[in-house]
């Protein structure tokens, strides 16, 4: 017999299942209780609440629903029947085979290789497994080459499946789907071929509007000799149009043979009932339109049905704005609730005390990702505080993309004092293939594919399983890099390798050539700078690094081999054991890799086993990958939920499971819902049936769920910061929905208000945490922050507007004795004041790995090396030495681009630095002076030597400098240093610094005094940026260069140049295609992350204080960048 109960809350569920056991328990005690559910987070969660309910539940056995039907069908249909089924694994590898015939190869005809031909296939034979779920009436009618679309495209697909059905009858093989296996089911059943004892006594079967309408026909198909206790879960009571609860179409009948059938009439009936039902509540008719289906499903199984709601009673004890939703939604009512209830509440004399606003529903806008964590963590630390009866397992906290949080919520949550700890669990079904082993394996997969980057290369072998393996240390491999780094290597294995890219093949930065270099190295003394057979030694090396060397030509020769191995097509039987090897050839097993290497393998397994049926044809590597990856994707997690801890988990689990706190991180309108691209070629796109939801349709479900399981406190959390995605993000249409549901209740609420203050009054749930990091101050006004100060984490706090200055008693590192300065670190600061602090001060630094064009392409010269060649060429010329040998090291080492553009690159190069030469030809090895210095200035001793002319008449400079490269702004600063210091020590000479390109900086001689005076500026704004940043920009420096007057020798007052000035600030500042502006450097991110009017100001305010003194001492400024 069928027992069809209708609920809204799994706890009743479980209360009247424990009911029935205790009332009417089996005949025999040894027999076990059948429960079927479709997922595996309600089967933990049920196994937990019955053993609290009855003690003991090991007669008890829960079960997933498909696994169940999946032995009931083996058991019950015989063997020749069962085994015609297809598996869907196997459809495209039939597709693949398929794709071969004259009569579908004409399709295929447009794509250009194989694995374009494979992704498309690939997306056939996922709508083909679609439809054969959703859509079992077109199969049927396919399988009897029946053409019933209209549309050209829709008919190209129909010829498409036809032949494919065809084909696979052809290999002897039939299709068979849920429909027809449960059409053999019913049959069989019905002619009572089956015993009867060995089906338990009575199933009792949870369903939801996700569950399958096959799977759940299955089980109730049984009621005939066994009793069936469905538990069907809606959000509300609403009750089908009595127009359709006739009852065309009895699913449980003795007279069903085919489903399939009787599948039209019924999506018919769907289609007329959506046009004429509809919800009284705004929120249900926003969200709930998948519950329409469900309902009229139920109406249409012949049975009476018993409604087994929980109402949210809104009353005094429980008035709060989340119940108040939720009972409308669950009662299908509106108005009439809310009104009925607030002429109660308003005619009372405490008015303030019973408004309809409360921290039910909270919604929470954040700067970024970390500061929704720390919001999270701090709601949660004041719900415990506040919430005697909420424990940690009362939690539950989702995202639709998990992984994104999951390393701060590790760090946030774990760096608290142990009193302030809130144990997490994350819960995440899917296995993160972004896992470095997993990373790893699929690069050494693609080596057919691979160029052999330099960086490609040693990501792989910083890896320890992978070093190890080969020998190696992470010191060795450090070294490597170093080495390799020096000999130029950028990309590409040998002369056979290029000659295959169709490029020349006579490169001097191939792997080949580099390690030649590095082996001569090993060989000679590099000192002596010997060219041997077009080779030349890149740096010194030892025994023990010649050890080094051998051990990684071993690594470069295995990759090398594998890349031979990977780039031909293979028969399938042929990559068999290619995974293993590859395994065994490149990493060490210990107990942490093993795991990943046993899915890699099953995968693989899996992966070959479905290809089987295309032994005869040869795939590519590639097609492999896709498929390895598909299914590392498809294995699931068995995650086991521990009571006693906040569980963090996806969106899509623990949808039914009632929870006290439902916490929800990441609704961006870009995460929730995800915008994905119309699929043309889905015939079920403009389709809707019972068995196939609307992805949008079920998404909107599903966060409705999550609002009406959700017993105390419902927070939302989106991030508007405009790193995180490429344009600027806003909150997820749901949010907006749900606020203007909310918004309508106060109104309502406040007309029937007396009281003027409170209609004043501007009420939201909303609160803002998107202008700063983290402050005290944005928590809300009523936070329990200020009376439990001390049990919150304290976050490290960053520059904003407001907050620019760092509290001393943060940190405790000493950078520099107080009394002692040395030149070098004095100028080094004020070439960069805010990487100083955040290099010696906090002991931070980021390596910046720019991707730098040249290190890909052949024909340019490399920043560094531009340099360094204009060094060499600058100290042999004034030598007059002759600079052939320069070229041939620079180009037998790999640093001079291909061939004539080398060639052309060295003669510009040596161009730029004759013009230099040609205005220090006055100049001598006698003329410099390395003067050594220690110059006391308020008990402040600056140390150090600075480079100047001999006291000769001849000589009109003191400070003269030369730089091989373009003179800019910032090199001005250095130079303004050591021209102060030479004027204190008593010099009256001008100074020059000169650049290539013709560019000239001249700075005025200074007066003792004045010249000390200044020096006391910038060393009392050394010590005080030391500790607190100075921000001193080139955008600022830039706007102050020029906006300065120089014939006024002040700054000017004229429109025109103050908005050339502007204009030239933000240029700076946000930079262009060919030049990265400033707001991407990464130190300047952490001190400004929105730049607005206060912060220029500050900016402009530096430049003024710092850099106006060097342009009024300049007398002469040419060429500068």
């Amino acid at each position: 017999m069928l027992f069809l109960y209708k609920t809204n809350d799994l706890d009743i569920v479980v209360n009247t299942i424990c009911l029935r056991i205790k009332e009417n328990p089996l005949d025999n005690p040894l027999t076990q209780e059948i429960i079927l559910v479709n997922s595996e987070e309600i089967k933990q969660w049920l196994n937990y609440s019955l053993s609290l309910k009855l003690g003991i539940t090991a007669n008890i056995k829960i079960l997933h629903i498909h696994s169940y039907i999946k032995k009931l069908y083996k058991y019950v249909i015989p063997k020749k029947k069962w085994l015609i089924e297809i598996k869907n694994d196997t459809i495209l590898w039939y597709l693949l085979l398929f794709s071969r015939e004259k009569n579908i190869s004409v399709f295929l005809k447009k794509f250009k290789n194989s694995f374009e031909k494979y992704l498309f296939l690939s997306h056939i034979a996922d709508l083909f497994k679609k439809y054969i779920k959703n859509r079992p009436d077109w199969i049927n009618k396919w399988d009897k080459k029946k053409y019933f679309f209209k549309v050209n495209n829709q008919k190209l697909q129909e010829k498409i499946w036809i032949f494919l059905i065809q084909y696979i009858k052809d290999t002897n093989n039939k299709l068979c789907f849920y429909p027809k296996l449960l059409a053999h089911y019913i049959k069989y059943v019905n002619r009572e071929k089956i015993n009867v004892s060995d089906f338990p006594n009575r199933i009792f079967l949870i369903g939801t509007v996700q569950s399958s309408i096959y799977e759940i026909l299955s089980i109730i198909s049984n009621s005939k000799f066994i009793d069936i206790y469905l538990y069907f879960f809606t959000v509300s009571k609403h009750k089908i149009n009595t127009n359709f609860q006739q009852k065309e179409t009895k699913f449980v009948s003795n007279k069903i043979f085919d489903f399939t059938k009787r599948y039209d009439i019924f999506i018919k009936k769907i289609k007329n009932k959506n046009k004429r039902s509809n919800f009284n509540n705004y929120l249900l008719n926003l969200w709930g339109n998948l519950e329409l289906d469900s309902i009229f499903f139920l109406k249409e199984i012949d049975h009476q049905y018993v409604n087994l709601y929980k109402n949210y009673n809104v009353d005094e004890k429980n008035k709060t704005l989340l119940n108040l939703i939720k009972s409308n939604i669950v009662l299908d009512r509106e108005e009439n609730l809310i009104k009925g209830f607030q002429k109660k509440l308003y005619n009372k004399k405490n008015v303030k005390e019973n408004i309809y606003i409360d921290n039910s529903i909270e919604i929470h806008i954040c700067y970024s990702i970390q500061t929704e964590v720390q919001v999270l963590h701090n709601n949660l630390l004041q719900i415990f505080n506040n919430n005697p009866d909420i424990f940690p397992h009362d939690v539950i906290v989702k995202s639709t993309n998990i992984n994104i949080y999951l390393p701060f919520i590790k760090t946030i949550f774990n760096s608290v004092k142990k009193t302030h700890y809130i144990p997490f669990i994350i819960i995440n079904k899917k296995i993160n293939t972004d896992n470095v082993i997993f990373n790893s394996f699929f690069k050494l997969l693609n080596l057919s594919k691979c160029n052999f980057f330099h960086e490609e290369i040693f990501c792989l072998l910083r890896l320890p399983c992978i070093y190890k393996k080969f020998l190696l240390n992470k010191q060795e491999v450090i070294w490597l890099y170093d080495w390799t780094k020096q000999s130029n290597i950028k990309w590409g294995i040998d002369q056979e390798h290029l000659k295959k890219l169709n490029l020349p093949i006579d490169m001097y930065n191939t792997w080949e050539k580099g390690i030649n270099r590095m082996i001569l190295s090993c060989s000679i003394n590099t000192k002596e700078k010997v060219i041997w057979n077009n080779t030349f030694p890149s740096h010194d090396f030892n025994l023990d690094a010649s050890n080094v060397l051998n051990k990684f030509l071993i690594f470069i020769s295995f990759l090398k081999k594998w890349k031979s191995k990977l780039s031909t097509s293979k028969k399938i039987k042929n990559w068999t054991l290619i995974g293993k090897n590859i395994i065994h050839d490149f990493y060490v097993k210990n107990k942490k890799t093993s795991k990943y290497f046993k899915l890699i393998l099953n995968a693989w397994k899996k992966t070959i086993t479905t290809a089987s049926i295309i032994k005869h044809y040869r795939i590519n590597i590639l097609l492999l990958i896709e498929e390895i990856l598909k299914n590392i994707n498809n294995f699931k997690r068995k995650n086991k939920i521990f009571i006693g801890s906040v569980i963090i988990s996806d969106f899509y689990s623990f949808e039914y499971i009632p929870y006290k706190v439902t916490y929800l991180l990441g609704f961006n309108e870009e995460s929730y819902p995800e915008i994905k691209h119309y699929d043309f070629f889905d015939l079920t796109s403009d389709q809707k049936t019972t068995t196939y939801h609307n992805t949008y349709e079920l998404k909107k479900y599903c966060f409705l769920v999550t609002l009406t399981n959700t017993k105390n406190f419902f927070f939302i959390s989106y991030s508007e910061s405009q790193h995180l995605y490429k344009d600027k993000t806003s909150q997820s249409p749901f949010i907006k929905e749900l606020e203007a549901y909310i918004q309508k209740i106060i109104n309502i609420n406040l007309n029937y208000c007396n009281n003027k203050e409170i209609k004043k009054k501007n009420f939201s749930i909303k609160y803002d945490h998107s202008t700063i990091i983290h402050n005290q101050k944005e928590l809300k006004k009523n936070s329990i922050l200020t009376e439990f100060s001390q049990k919150y984490l304290k976050m490290p706090k960053i520059y904003h507007e407001s907050n620019l200055n760092i509290k001393k008693k943060f940190y405790s590192i000493s950078i520099f004795n107080k009394n002692t300065i040395l030149i070098k670190k004095f100028i080094l600061f004020w070439k960069n004041p805010i990487f100083y602090f955040f290099k010696y001060y906090l002991n931070i630094f980021i390596s910046k790995k720019h991707v730098n064009v040249s290190e890909f392409e052949p024909f340019s010269i490399d920043y560094l090396h531009r340099y360094k060649l204009n060094d060499e060429i600058f100290n042999y010329k004034l030598k007059n030495k002759k600079i052939n040998t320069i070229f041939n090291r620079f180009l037998f080492s790999g640093k001079l681009p291909y061939k004539y553009f080398g060639e052309s690159c060295f003669l510009k190069q040596e161009e730029e630095i004759d013009n230099i030469i040609k205005k220090i030809s006055f100049l001598t090895k006698k003329s410099f002076k390395k003067n050594v210095f220690n110059l006391k200035i308020n008990n402040i001793s600056l140390k150090g030597k600075i480079q100047i002319l001999t006291e000769k008449k001849t000589h009109k400079f003191g400070v003269f400098c030369f730089k091989p490269s373009v003179l800019k702004l910032k090199d001005g600063i250095s130079f303004w240093i050591q021209h102060l210091v030479y004027c204190a020590l008593g010099g009256k000479k001008p100074s020059m610094l000169i650049g290539s390109k013709n560019s000239e900086w001249h700075l005025t001689p200074l007066n003792k005094k004045k010249a000390t005076y200044y020096l006391i500026k910038y060393i009392n704004g050394f010590i005080v940026g030391s500790k607190n940043p100075i921000l001193l920009t080139s955008s600022g420096m830039y706007w102050l260069n020029t906006i300065f007057d120089k014939k006024l020798n002040q700054i000017s007052s004229n429109e025109c140049i103050v908005k050339a000035s502007k204009e030239k600030f933000m240029q700076i500042w946000n930079g262009n295609q060919f030049q990265q502006g400033e707001k991407d450097d990464i130190f300047l991110q952490k001190l400004i992350p929105n730049l607005n009017e206060q912060i220029i100001k500050k900016i402009l305010k530096n430049a003024k204080k710092w850099f106006l003194p060097i342009l009024k001492h300049s007398f002469r400024k040419v060429n500068i960048s």
